[in-house]
């Protein structure tokens, strides 16, 4: 734990206008195939699902994409600052964002 601290803390000061971001799922069967992101600070969660749904070439128009922080369903008009400063991971010093999909007609 030590070690993805001191890690996260050195991509902090290397990159002192991104977030660390981590993004997962435990239940979608359509995996990211990549987790870890550095987010712009200033950059809107909208802005960040559009980019997210496009890392999945499979998604069609039939599948909703949700995601959760902390078990809260983050506003489309928040930014990754005030996201990550409400809810900072303190023992990895990331933001951590689970996702599923579901299929939105039935």
């Amino acid at each position: 734990m030590n070690q993805r601290r001191a890690k996260t803390q050195q991509m902090l000061l290397r990159y002192p206008d991104n977030i660390p971001v981590v993004i997962h799922s435990e239940q979608s069967t359509m995996q990211l195939p990549k987790n870890k992101f550095l987010v712009p600070r200033d950059f809107t969660f909208a802005q960040f699902h559009i980019y997210i749904r496009e890392k999945f070439p499979d998604l069609d128009a039939s599948k909703a994409l949700y995601f959760f922080i902390n078990n809260t369903i983050p506003m489309s008009n928040q930014t990754f600052n005030d996201l990550y400063c409400m809810h900072i991971d303190t023992d990895d010093y990331c933001l951590h964002i689970h996702y599923d999909i579901e299929n939105t007609f039935g």
